[in-house]
């Protein structure tokens, strides 16, 4: 009984804490477009990937599980039960977390079952607040994948650890289906589960952790659920293009050496690029502040011989060690210049923030602290989730029952009786637009197609930069046959004050609202 009313407090307290910081910066969400498009090709073509109104014609494989999942539920509902089950993923990944340490507490602790249970507790209840899971990018503030990829992560290298320690080989049947299901699902968590395994191998020097990731890869690929087989080929071409077009994406922009030598000049000179950098740019330092208790678990570790001693003997601590030494493993690679396009560095340390917190719960044990520390931890969290809080802004309850309202040039666009072959400036417009249009003679020229034959190749001929077409509308009308250039008002006028020029002065409007305007060619 006592177990089962820690489970629904720490699912009451961190929902609470969660919708509350979503409510506070949901307005803000940075991929809110296209994840809406995403819902919405769910919606209407469940996991055939190809864009039928796309130009150039092709599909857009992208793992939509979850996608998928909102989708079910009415249209006008889809924010809200968006952001609703992001919330939720997490907490089952808190409540898994807090099951699976109670559940190997003899065999860590040592100690009787009443005290396992509450430093097991308490071990979640620190994770649950950890500020890396409070970003102030779309993590929280999204439909996206990231939370139940984190939950899947957890269900993969639990069960992982589980069969492996123990020698329970039935088990990594539930292991390779959770890999399955994760490159159905979230390409972070796909990535993720590949370097972390790949790592444990490593570490124990057996091929088994990454043989099970490889299998998972093989299985889904021979059986194709969710058209996996499209999934990684998209990827693939998606790898393939970043790694040749860094530049102008604004992963060149992560980790910038000069960036970190005058971070201190910063704060006096330039107190938003400081901030700035702080929260989106430098991972180390966004580690630093975001997991610092990782930091301190291994200070310890480094100055208690023995204390390392005990952990290395101990299987499923060294295990615990293992985890988070590969979550730092993943951290560090995609924190080198060369696979800055693998995302977030510090995102693949959400796990190993969990297997911190345990560890450092075993050192209160060990060297018998006070209880009072862990109302520090938790006050420290406090004081981070609430600064993120004010970073993003607040925007009120309201803006989670709606998307947002329709705009005009949407009603017309759905009312048009030509074919009509649009090139949005940026290209990012388009996902916001197309989520609501059903006229089938519209077609946009979409970025991250997989052409046939082509893959992305198309792009490196049609971008003079990341998200922005080459101003020769020539090209376009000659090429793919557009015939109209659809605004943003605000983003172009912000960008031409820099450095791309486009004209269109000489180009008739046929339609125009308050954010955007529609150009003839």
């Amino acid at each position: 009984m006592q177990i089962i009313l820690l489970i629904l407090l720490l699912f009451i307290f961190n929902f609470i804490i969660r919708l509350l910081f979503v409510i506070g910066a949901s307005a803000i969400s940075t991929d809110e477009d296209v994840a809406f498009w995403l819902i919405n090709s769910r919606y209407k073509h469940r996991f055939n990937y190809t864009v039928t109104n796309s130009i150039p014609f092709g599909y857009f494989a992208y793992p939509s599980i979850t996608h998928w999942l909102i989708s079910l539920f009415p249209k006008r509902h889809w924010k809200i039960v968006g952001y609703t089950l992001n919330i939720i993923y997490d907490c089952f990944s808190i409540i898994i977390f807090f099951i699976f340490l109670f559940y190997l507490g003899e065999k860590i602790l040592f100690v009787k079952k009443e005290i396992i249970i509450w430093y097991s507790f308490y071990a979640a209840l620190v994770y649950g607040l950890t500020p890396i899971l409070f970003p102030v990018n779309a993590r929280l503030l999204s439909y996206s994948a990231r939370t139940f990829g984190l939950f899947m992560g957890f269900l993969f290298f639990m069960s992982l650890g589980i069969a492996f320690i123990n020698e329970f080989w039935w088990l990594y049947s539930l292991t390779i289906i959770t890999g399955i299901l994760i490159i159905g699902s979230s390409q972070f968590a796909m990535q993720n589960m590949v370097l972390v395994s790949f790592f444990l191998s490593l570490f124990y020097s057996s091929a088994i952790p990454f043989t099970i990731t490889a299998v998972s890869f093989g299985i889904a690929i021979l059986i194709n659920p969710f058209d996996i087989r499209k999934i990684l080929k998209h990827k693939l071409n998606h790898y393939k293009w970043y790694f040749a077009n860094r530049s102008g994406t604004g992963a060149e922009n992560r980790n910038n050496l000069v960036d970190y030598v005058l971070l201190p000049v910063y704060l006096f000179t330039d107190l938003k690029k400081f901030i700035r950098l702080i929260t989106n740019k430098l991972t180390i330092i966004i580690a630093l502040y975001a997991i610092p208790i990782l930091f301190v678990v291994f200070y310890i570790i480094i100055i208690d011989r023995t204390l390392f001693d005990i952990i290395w003997v101990n299987e499923w601590l060294r295990y615990f060690l293992a985890l988070i030494l590969g979550g730092i493993f993943a951290f560090s690679l995609t924190s080198l210049p060369p696979f800055l396009f693998l995302g977030e560095a510090e995102r693949y340390l959400e796990m190993s923030a969990a297997f911190a917190s345990a560890l450092f719960v075993y050192f209160m044990l060990y060297y018998n602290w006070s209880e009072c520390i862990i109302l520090f931890v938790l006050l420290y969290d406090f004081c981070l989730i609430n600064l993120a809080y004010i970073y993003l802004n607040k925007e009120g309850l309201l803006s989670l029952w709606k998307y947002e309202e329709k705009d005009c040039i949407i009603e017309f666009l759905n009312n048009l009786n030509e074919e009509t072959r649009i090139l949005a400036i940026p290209f990012k417009s388009v996902d916001k637009i197309d989520t609501y249009i059903n006229n089938h003679k519209v077609k946009f020229y979409r970025l991250f197609m997989s052409a046939p034959n082509r893959d992305f190749k198309y792009m490196e001929e049609d971008l003079i930069k990341y998200d922005w077409p080459r101003p020769d509308f020539s090209w376009f009308q000659q090429r793919y046959g557009i015939n109209a250039v659809l605004i943003n008002r605000s983003i172009v006028e912000a960008e031409e004050a820099t450095n791309i020029k486009y004209n269109f002065i000489d180009m008739p409007i046929i339609c125009q609202s308050e954010k955007y305007v529609l150009y003839k060619l």
